[in-house]
C-alpha cells in the first residue's frame, strides 16, 4: 500500500557579502538620538527577496495542505500502552466522566485556535500592520507563522502516520467493559492510533514560541507587555497539553514530545530564516534561503546556507 509522505528538511547555507560602509554623517547642531535598549539589542532582519518569499509561502502552504490528504490508517496499533510515567500521570489526571472528557477536548480545541490566531491577527495584522503601519513587517511576520506551522504540522503528521500509537481512550475502550458501556465514543473512536505525538500541543507551543520570539525581538508592546504576552502564550500552550491528558486523548509522553517539537519549530524557523543570526554572533553577512523539494513521493522545504 502506497504511503503519502510529507518531508520537511533543513540544510544550512550562508554567504559572505561585503558589508557596506555608510558615509560619515554631516555635522549637525543637534546630535541624533541614541537608540533605545530594545533597538540596540534587537537582531537585524535579513533581506528577503520577492522570489524567495513567494516560493517559501507556496511551499509552506503546500506542506500544510498535504497533511490533510487521505492516507492509509493503521488498522491495528503498532504501539500500545504507556512508557515511564505515562500510566501514573494518566491515572492522576484523566477525567472519569465522558461529558467532562468531551468538555476538556473542546476546550483544548478552542485554546489551540486562539493560540494559532493570536500571533497572526494581534501581532502581525493589528500591531505591525495597523498600529505601526508597516506592511513589510506584517508580511514578514505572517510568513514566519506560515513556515513555522508548516514545519511543526508536517512533522506531527509524519510521526502520527509512521508510529501508529494507540490513544489511551482507545485502549480503555478495548480493555474496560465499564468504559465500553458508558462512553459513546467507544463505538467508533476517532483516529484511535494517532496518539504520538500530540498535534494540539505541538501547534500550541509553535504559536507560543512564535509569540515569544516576535515580542522579544521585534518589541511590539514594550518590554513589560511583551513579557506578559510571551508568558501568556506559554501558559495557554501548557494548558492545552494538560487538557489533552485530561480528555484521555494522549499520554504525557505524547504531550511532552509535541511541546518540544512545537517550541523548536516556533523558535528556530524565525531565527534561521528571518533574523540575521550571523550578524548577532559576529559572522559578517551570513544568510539563508529556502527552496521547494518535490518528487514523486515527497514534498517539503529545504533551507540552504554556506559557511
Amino acid at each position: 500500500m502506497r504511503r503519502s509522505w510529507v518531508l520537511c528538511s533543513i540544510v544550512v547555507l550562508s554567504s559572505f557579502p561585503l558589508r557596506a560602509h555608510a558615509d560619515e554623517p554631516a555635522p549637525s547642531a543637534v546630535a541624533p538620538p541614541l537608540p533605545s535598549v530594545e533597538e540596540a539589542t534587537r537582531p537585524p532582519m535579513r533581506e528577503l527577496g520577492v522570489v524567495e518569499a513567494t516560493v517559501s509561502s507556496v511551499v509552506s502552504a503546500g506542506v500544510l495542505a498535504a497533511t490533510f490528504l487521505p492516507t492509509p490508517e493503521h488498522e491495528t496499533p503498532q504501539w500500545r500502552g504507556g512508557i515511564l510515567f505515562d500510566d501514573a500521570v494518566r491515572d492522576a489526571f484523566h477525567l472519569r466522566s465522558p461529558s467532562d472528557r468531551q468538555l476538556a477536548s473542546t476546550a483544548s480545541d478552542a485554546l489551540v485556535g486562539t493560540l494559532v490566531l493570536a500571533p497572526v491577527l494581534v501581532d502581525a495584522v493589528l500591531m505591525a500592520g495597523l498600529v505601526r503601519g508597516d506592511p513589510e513587517l506584517m508580511g514578514r511576520m505572517l510568513l514566519m507563522n506560515l513556515q513555522a506551522h508548516a514545519v511543526s504540522f508536517g512533522l506531527t503528521t509524519i510521526f502520527k502516520k509512521l508510529v501508529g500509537r494507540e490513544r489511551p481512550n482507545a485502549r480503555a475502550c478495548r480493555e474496560d467493559p465499564e468504559r465500553q458501556s458508558s462512553d459513546p465514543l467507544c463505538e467508533s473512536p476517532p483516529d484511535p492510533n494517532a496518539s504520538f505525538f500530540s498535534g494540539h500541543t505541538s501547534l500550541a507551543f509553535t504559536s507560543a514560541a512564535l509569540m515569544c520570539v516576535q515580542h522579544s525581538e521585534i518589541g511590539l508592546f514594550g518590554q513589560e507587555g511583551d513579557a506578559v504576552m510571551c508568558a501568556t502564550g506559554l501558559a495557554l500552550a501548557t494548558s492545552v497539553g494538560l487538557l489533552r491528558i485530561a480528555a484521555d486523548k494522549h499520554y504525557a509522553s505524547d504531550v511532552l514530545v509535541g511541546a518540544l517539537v512545537g517550541a523548536l519549530s516556533g523558535w528556530l524557523v524565525p531565527w534561521l530564516l528571518h533574523f540575521d543570526v550571523a550578524d548577532t554572533v559576529g559572522i559578517d553577512g551570513a544568510s539563508a534561503t529556502i527552496a521547494p523539494m518535490v518528487d514523486e513521493q515527497q514534498i517539503g522545504i529545504q533551507l540552504f546556507g554556506v559557511f
